[in-house]
């Protein structure tokens, strides 16, 4: 048979034996398995020193429909390979058997926001600085904080758009500014 005809078998006998793809998928198979195994181990061990009754955690929940415009092919396929949807799986089904209450919470802001005073303040990669009171902390820490003021919140609820968290927290730095006697940014509503 001439050549041209014999040329879609010969490509897929050569991916599918191909040493490279096979190494390629054995490394993804082995890093992945030591991400779940670093993730169940880490919950175990935050439940046993920590004892949490109640865990609060960002949504982080995203699907490829509710984007707005187009992302690249690369960006997607990073998202997808991300573990953030074995972290909240296993989150889910660590709580449960240890009877703990897990509150989802809305994760708009959560690392731009200043948790001392509740200005808008520069984050740096893992370094947040706030510009009005000069705290310098771990972004993850002062994210963190955020996170727990949220579980708290009666005014910005899980399903509270960004846009409107963005306008709540401006009008709580515009009536503290008004009220100086007040810490109108850490006031809640429950």
């Amino acid at each position: 048979p001439p050549k041209s005809t014999l040329f879609p078998y010969t490509k897929l006998f050569r991916s599918k034996h191909n040493l490279g793809i096979t190494k390629l998928n054995n490394f993804k198979r082995k890093a992945q398995a030591e991400v779940k195994s670093f993730v169940n181990n880490s919950i175990n061990k935050m439940i046993d020193s920590e004892k949490p009754k109640v865990i609060a955690c960002e949504d982080l929940s995203w699907n490829k429909k509710s984007s707005k415009g187009k992302r690249y092919s690369k960006t997607n396929r990073w998202l997808s390979s991300w573990q953030k949807g074995y972290l909240q799986d296993r989150l889910v089904f660590k709580s449960f058997i240890n009877n703990i209450k897990l509150v989802l919470v809305n994760c708009a802001y959560t690392s731009k926001v200043c948790s001392r005073c509740g200005h808008f303040g520069d984050r740096n990669g893992t370094h947040f600085n706030c510009t009005k009171c000069r705290l310098s902390i771990d972004a993850d820490i002062n994210a963190g904080k955020n996170i727990f003021d949220r579980l708290y919140d009666g005014d910005i609820s899980l399903y509270t758009k960004y846009m409107t968290v963005r306008d709540i927290l401006n009008g709580r730095l515009e009536l503290d500014a008004l009220h100086p006697s007040t810490d109108a940014s850490k006031t809640f509503i429950a």
